[in-house]
């Protein structure tokens, strides 16, 4: 195919429209959900029933009202960013020291640690479920933002790890080796050198277990039954009435429970990209 611009002819390749017509496919598979969640948060419920993809009659304005009056979204919000923010936290913490020993140090052991976060990746979850609500209870720990937090950061470390240690090791030493010289202990190393260095990689897995964490609905259901510590998931739950469901309310509160996840990712969107790409390419 030919493609004339500023009076010059460019020859576009068949795999390059390709690749344009997926993406442009992409997009539009993405970003539908979106729009009509959006649209759905103004209308009624038979109106989302009978009219799915029309615009709204009536913009019912009221919905959000609903959402964060009645149902208040807003502490439920509120939770799932403080179970999230601080998971995310305790997961880049332990996940950048562990990475930069499995990174920078050569003892005998350490590939069979990298071994062990690797299975943590491989195990399902949901094999877990059984035994964590027993102990859990036994222990008298649910209903507890710390227990939670340390069950959310549990399952994200592994694969935190995994994207910090592939980052790291694509450092070059010398960097390190120049600060050791200067009089740098390991520590030193680490939070001035490597860390700001290993930002992209560190936004990657930041956002993977802060988006994971904040759409939870099973560890929330098994752990929390306090109406105050009700995370989106749980609070949308509670939408469903004895016999009806009110469509038009539960996607006002969806269209303002994703915002937080959009500005996040837009405000990081460089960072994760580079990180995703580095961390696959470094050895």
């Amino acid at each position: 195919m030919i493609v004339r611009t500023s009076g010059s002819r460019r020859f576009i390749s068949a795999g390059r429209l390709g690749g344009y017509g997926f993406a442009a496919l992409w997009g539009l598979l993405t970003l539908y959900p979106l729009i009509f969640s959006f649209l759905s948060s103004f209308k009624s419920t038979d109106e989302i029933y009978y009219n799915p993809f029309s615009l709204p009659g009536i913009w019912r304005v009221g919905n959000y009202a609903a959402a964060f009056g009645r149902h208040n979204m807003v502490l439920a919000i509120g939770n799932s960013l403080f179970f999230a923010v601080g998971a995310t936290a305790l997961v880049l913490g332990a996940a950048s020291m562990a990475a930069f020993a499995l990174a920078r140090y050569r003892l005998r052991y350490l590939p069979w640690v990298f071994l062990f976060f690797a299975l943590g990746i491989m195990i399902p979850i949901h094999s877990t479920l059984i035994p964590l609500v027993r102990m859990i209870n036994r222990a008298g720990l649910a209903n507890r933002y710390s227990s939670l937090i340390v069950l959310y950061s549990g399952f994200s470390v592994p694969l935190a790890v995994l994207i910090i240690t592939g980052f790291m090791r694509g450092i070059p030493a010398q960097l390190e080796e120049s600060a050791i010289i200067d009089g740098a202990r390991p520590g030193h190393v680490l939070f001035r050198v490597v860390l700001p260095l290993s930002t992209p990689a560190l936004a990657t897995a930041g956002i993977i277990t802060f988006r994971g964490i904040y759409n939870d609905l099973i560890f929330a259901l098994l752990f929390i039954n306090r109406p105050r510590m009700n995370t989106i998931s749980l609070a949308l739950l509670r939408f469903q009435g004895s016999w009806h469901i009110e469509l038009g309310p539960v996607f006002a509160a969806v269209t303002v429970a994703i915002i937080p996840m959009i500005v996040i990712y837009m405000l990081f969107q460089e960072r994760i990209e580079h990180g995703l790409a580095a961390g696959a390419l470094k050895e």
